[in-house]
């Protein structure tokens, strides 16, 4: 293959490399756990929209109740001016990964929007989207109190809303 066939000119033919590296780009570009957005390992927004038409298909198929919640991290943009954008990179995925640790295996967690995350909920009514919403709240709360970021607490909170379609 490709690969191959450059490690052989860069070894053999050209011979000015000493132990080359090389590096798949694909592999270094892939996102986390199969997600569209590469810094969270969530759905992009696309995604996130196409999965939520399909969900809203069968719900209204099936009879069954879908719900969505989208949340908004509050003031990020101030934390990312005042500690810098890797810093506020990292608090961004942990977020995401705090998001992700409390839905269930058929529900979606996406990062729509730069500083938004949502949730799609399937067979899910509005009270149990609201849980979720509410348990993500708390968490995300009780975490970054503790976390410090720029030698300051982060003291990172969400804002959000749930809205359900079905029965």
């Amino acid at each position: 293959g490709l690969r191959v066939a450059v490690l052989d000119y860069f070894m053999n033919v050209n011979r000015r490399l000493i132990n080359p590296t090389l590096i798949d780009v694909a592999m270094e570009e892939a996102p986390l756990r199969g997600g569209d957005d590469p810094l969270t390992g969530l759905a992009g927004d696309r995604s996130f929209r196409v999965a939520l038409q399909a969900e809203l298909r069968r719900a209204r198929r099936y009879e069954h109740v879908v719900a969505v919640a989208i949340f908004d991290l509050d003031r990020f943009g101030h934390v990312n001016a005042r500690v810098g954008r890797l810093v506020a990179d990292r608090l961004l995925r942990e977020a995401a990964m705090l998001l992700a640790n409390k839905i269930r295996d058929i529900d979606l967690a996406a990062r729509p929007g730069e500083d938004e995350l949502a949730v799609l909920l399937p067979q899910t009514d509005r009270n149990g989207a609201f849980l979720v919403a509410e348990r993500f709240r708390r968490e995300i709360e009780a975490h970054f109190r503790q976390r410090e970021a720029g030698g300051q607490p982060a003291e990172l909170t969400v804002s959000g809303g749930v809205a359900a379609c079905g029965l």
